[in-house]
């Protein structure tokens, strides 16, 4: 069962984030969150896809993560949704280089996909959806089945507890880790984090996360990649096969 959560303040969470872009980029320049194998392996899944694909993502921020991993893909259309208006800016020069329609837009994410009534062949979720709520982490399960074409298939890198592991036991094991390997970024930078994510962090174990997909009516759930710090993992969440719906307006 799920720990009772306060909801999550997606402005608290977007403040962090705005506030602390060079922190970000310093964890993505010493890999503290192994984004360069999660990249990577979303990279290996989306080149082996053989048809055109409309991709939706969710959280994209500058998209400079995402933009590498779709290059040389059959990608056909591309929307980015994020919060940020200035991340979305940013990824203006980023997606450019996919040379495919784009289309950027400010929400959060699950706002956009309960409102949205586009269909796409895969949608992305990448150290975003820990954010919500266990209440609204059900309703992003559903609203994103909606926007699945049958097929098709949701790709979700984020951080999780272990089994039987409270959220507390969860958050205390992620500060030493940081204290323990984060050596590049200073005290004030730590605390920084660990404000954050005891504030904005409320990921869930695999078991719960799985019977919310499969009740989304998500049928296939591989897990692609688990990290060496027993947080964070890739998901390839795949809708049944069927008849294709009308898909982008």
């Amino acid at each position: 069962m799920s720990e009772m959560q306060p909801e999550p303040s997606f402005a608290a969470v977007q403040t962090t984030f705005s506030q602390g872009w060079q922190v970000y980029d310093k964890i993505l320049q010493y890999d503290y969150m192994d984004h360069q194998q999660v990249y990577g392996i979303l990279r290996s899944h989306y080149q082996s896809l053989t048809e055109p694909f409309d991709l939706l993502e969710l959280g994209c921020g500058d998209a400079s993560q995402s933009v590498p991993a779709l290059q040389g893909s059959l990608i056909r259309s591309y929307r980015g949704v994020d919060l940020s208006a200035v991340a979305l800016q940013l990824a203006e020069a980023q997606v450019s280089r996919l040379q495919v329609p784009v289309l950027l837009q400010v929400s959060e994410l699950l706002d956009y996909l309960q409102s949205c009534r586009d269909r796409f062949d895969q949608i992305l979720v990448a150290f975003a959806v820990h954010h919500l709520s266990a209440k609204q982490k059900q309703a992003f399960w559903q609203a994103a089945g909606q926007c699945l074409q049958p097929g098709g298939q949701l790709l979700l890198a984020d951080v999780f507890r272990l089994p039987n592991e409270s959220r507390g036991q969860y958050l205390d094991r992620y500060q030493q880790l940081m204290q323990g390997q984060w050596s590049a970024m200073t005290a004030t930078e730590q605390e920084f984090i660990n404000t954050h994510i005891r504030q904005s962090d409320f990921p869930e174990t695999d078991a719960e996360m799985q019977a919310w997909a499969r009740a989304a009516g998500f049928t296939a759930i591989d897990c692609l990649y688990f990290g060496n710090a027993d947080t964070q993992k890739i998901w390839r969440c795949s809708r049944p096969e069927g008849n294709k719906r009308a898909g982008l307006e």
